[in-house]
């Protein structure tokens, strides 16, 4: 067996095929398939992916190439007009359900992230997805362009997008972003893009601790402050208010973090805020540098 081959086997190994034929069964439309079957549209589908074929046709030449491998996996070759016809008529929530059961064995099986603490610890970020104009036109966001907006919750354990959500691609990151319920004693790293003083607030009521950056020109009031390691990059370590009128009105947290962190490497300055008062600043500092995963994530996605 090529070493292709033996890829495609890893990859579908986590995948029981009876489980798969019952959620297939679960979600089912209309008549009985004939000419090929949902495991065979998965395979499909799986295999254009990972080799990044860019149109049906390309699709159906890519398999005819690959009968042997489909053989091994159980599937057989698929013509574009069927696998067109199923992909539109046939509901996606069959691979919606089976992403939750893969989901729940890497939940059972999972390592820990590399801090000492035990909490959960999450990246939020969001990233656009272009489409095409012609076929996506509800996606539309100006006169050239169409897209949507993935949000992406990464779990620091097993780097898997544990909270996925799919928005408008002119929506502010904020709609999805908040719409996300982390676990009650997690942590969650996010960029400035997600500041919102309310949500931080609802963040702190459910023991959700958050670390961001501190926009520029943040009105506060220092509380008190608290003696720093500068060999290790702290310059500050601030229990501080936000004292704007704005943040009042918004009703931002009575008592935040200030964390202030020289990167030797980048040679430059970071501002952090955080509500978490537990862990060591140089702690805070390194759990939003390791935020860079999520980003990564993204990167490799929007090449696929």
């Amino acid at each position: 067996m090529s070493h292709q081959n033996t890829v495609f086997h890893q990859l579908l190994k986590p995948i029981l095929r009876r489980d798969f034929e019952r959620l297939a069964h679960q979600h089912h439309q209309g008549q009985k398939l004939r000419k090929a079957t949902r495991w065979d549209q998965f395979v499909a589908i799986l295999m254009s992916q990972l080799s990044c074929r860019q149109s049906l046709r390309d699709i159906e030449s890519n398999l005819e190439s690959q009968q042997e491998k489909l053989y091994h996996l159980g599937a057989k070759r698929i013509a574009r007009s069927t696998l067109a016809r199923i992909n539109e008529e046939q509901p996606a929530c069959l691979y919606q359900q089976l992403f939750g059961q893969l989901l729940k064995k890497c939940e059972t099986s999972k390592t820990t992230h590399k801090f000492r603490f035990k909490n959960p610890l999450y990246s939020l970020d969001a990233s656009h997805i272009d489409l095409s104009l012609s076929l996506c036109g509800w996606a539309k966001v100006h006169e050239s362009k169409a897209s949507i907006k993935l949000t992406v919750g990464l779990n620091h354990s097993n780097t898997i997008p544990e909270f996925v959500a799919l928005g408008d691609g002119i929506e502010n990151d904020m709609v999805q972003g908040r719409a996300l319920k982390f676990p009650s004693g997690s942590i969650v790293a996010f960029d400035k893009g997600y500041i919102d003083y309310q949500w931080f607030s609802e963040m702190t009521n459910h023991n959700i601790s958050f670390v961001t950056r501190l926009r520029p020109k943040t009105v506060y009031r220092v509380k008190s402050q608290s003696n720093v390691l500068s060999c290790k990059g702290i310059l500050a370590d601030e229990h501080i208010e936000l004292s704007s009128d704005y943040a009042k009105k918004r009703g931002a947290p009575k008592l935040l973090r200030r964390v202030e962190f020289y990167d030797a490497d980048k040679k430059r300055t970071f501002e952090f805020l955080s509500n978490n008062f537990h862990l060591s600043a140089s702690t805070i500092a390194a759990i939003y540098k390791d935020r860079w995963k999520v980003e990564l994530f993204l990167r490799q996605l929007s090449k696929i």
